[in-house]
């Protein structure tokens, strides 16, 4: 699997997303919130997206996967434990929780 083939199937949902006028958008200003689902809203201005509104955890999550892809220590550590997962080479819950309380 490719290191980034989780946030490219994120974007791709993402492009499947809802899309609102801007002159709407500040109509319902109070209701976004509400509006928004699992997916973004793109707000457009003369038919082009200029903003999208993501829910709170979704922002960081984006931010937080562009932090961990941009520090090359933590792709490689993420690699080394797909390796493991797919090599089996993993421990229950119970013991870690045990390693961890020695």
């Amino acid at each position: 699997m490719q290191p980034y083939a989780n946030l490219y199937a994120a974007m791709y949902t993402w492009t499947m997303s809802k899309y609102m006028n801007i002159t709407e958008a500040r109509q319902r200003f109070l209701d976004l919130p509400d509006t928004l689902g699992e997916e973004p809203l793109y707000i457009t201005r003369h038919g082009k997206p200029v903003l999208v509104v993501l829910r709170q955890e979704d922002y960081e999550a984006a931010v937080e996967t562009a932090e961990v892809m941009a520090d090359p220590d933590m792709v490689a550590a993420v690699r080394q434990s797909k390796g493991e997962i797919a090599a089996k080479k993993t421990v229950s819950a119970a013991a870690a929780r045990k390693r961890l309380l020695r």
